[in-house]
């Protein structure tokens, strides 16, 4: 008999069944996100082992790349390694009318950044002297210019003279990008901090090799 094989997708779900953990954790990034609803499944594409969430009929315009990113560090944040012990990757899925918009992250590189990400929010905290903590150490001044540091240090006390002290501050969006000259793996993180009124926009690159700030931006337009 012969048998006819029909591919209906690349994508190869291998269960429904998600952990406790994992359903809250979609939950919440949905709700972060505005979807009015949402999926999560456990699949298998080519080689790679997901968790993946589909994030349906958004009522926020934010672009598709940063409210997967945002959505992938809420879930990563609310899960632990029993959880994705048997996958590899963590796919968003975003679908908005007739266009679905898909991003998958390597649990490898999140276990990376994800640290990186933590310890750059204890920059915008006063330490108990209270000065900034961002220190000589942790930026690297073969790329950046000594006088940044010094900057950003005054920039942030300005904030808090003018417009009154840090009262948030939280990565809405990351990304990962090769350096090709120096065959590196950049994370570049979005960060947004209020100081009363006054929101900022700010911009690290750093280095996933070396943990160290080679770029910041402020108010970047993106």
């Amino acid at each position: 008999m012969k048998k006819i094989l029909i591919i209906l997708s690349f994508i190869l779900v291998l269960s429904s069944c998600t952990s406790e953990k994992e359903q809250n954790a979609a939950a919440t990034a949905a709700a972060m996100a505005g979807a009015e609803d949402y999926t999560i499944t456990h699949a298998k594409d080519g080689e790679h082992k997901e968790l993946v969430v589909t994030l349906k009929n958004l009522t926020t315009n934010d672009p598709n790349e940063k409210m997967a990113s945002s959505s992938v560090l809420t879930i990563f944040g609310m899960i632990t390694k029993e959880d994705y012990k048997d996958y590899d990757r963590i796919k968003i899925e975003i679908e908005r009318d007739t266009s679905t918009f898909r991003e998958a992250y390597d649990i490898s590189k999140l276990e990376m950044a994800v640290p990186i990400l933590k310890n750059l929010l204890e920059i915008f905290r006063k330490d108990a002297k209270n000065n900034y903590p961002l220190k000589p150490d942790m930026v690297d001044f073969s790329i950046m210019k000594d006088s940044v540091l010094q900057q950003f240090n005054e920039y942030l006390i300005h904030l808090d003279d003018d417009y009154g002290k840090l009262s948030n501050v939280a990565v809405v969006s990351f990304s990962f990008k090769e350096m090709k000259e120096s065959g590196d793996n950049a994370l570049i993180a979005h960060v947004l901090a209020k100081n009363g009124l006054m929101l900022t926009n700010y911009t690290f690159f750093i280095s996933l090799k070396s943990k160290k700030i080679f770029y910041i931006g402020i108010n970047d337009e993106e």
